[in-house]
């Protein structure tokens, strides 16, 4: 979420209470509550910032290829061929550089595709 030492943004119990929906043009107003399960918003953000503090903290982002948006065999047969498609090639760098940009501030990449 944030990987800085600056202070979450935003009240301290923000998502605590309803989110109002209201469409343009429409008379018709829906509300639901913005917090589904757990401690309020300021407990979660004492527990953020205290974990995000901790040296030992464990830090990842996930990102999650679904649809068949990405898949790894395919992946492999155009990096075994001598010239890889330019998309491919693109592929490879933007992926090279989020990779290196977690790794400068300690968070580990995962990138979850089709086979």
């Amino acid at each position: 979420m944030k990987s800085d030492g600056v202070a979450l943004p935003g009240s301290q119990t923000r998502f605590d209470g309803r989110w109002r929906l209201s469409k343009r043009n429409s008379p018709i107003t829906q509300t639901v509550d913005r917090k589904r399960h757990g401690r309020g918003s300021k407990a979660f953000r004492g527990a953020f910032q205290r974990l995000r503090a901790a040296p030992t903290t464990d830090r990842a982002i996930w990102l999650v290829c679904s649809g068949g948006m990405l898949s790894l065999a395919k992946l492999k047969v155009e990096f075994a061929k001598h010239q890889p498609e330019p998309h491919v090639l693109q592929f490879y760098h933007l992926v090279l550089s989020t990779y290196s940009a977690c790794q400068s501030v300690g968070v580990r990449l995962r990138i979850l595709c089709a086979e």
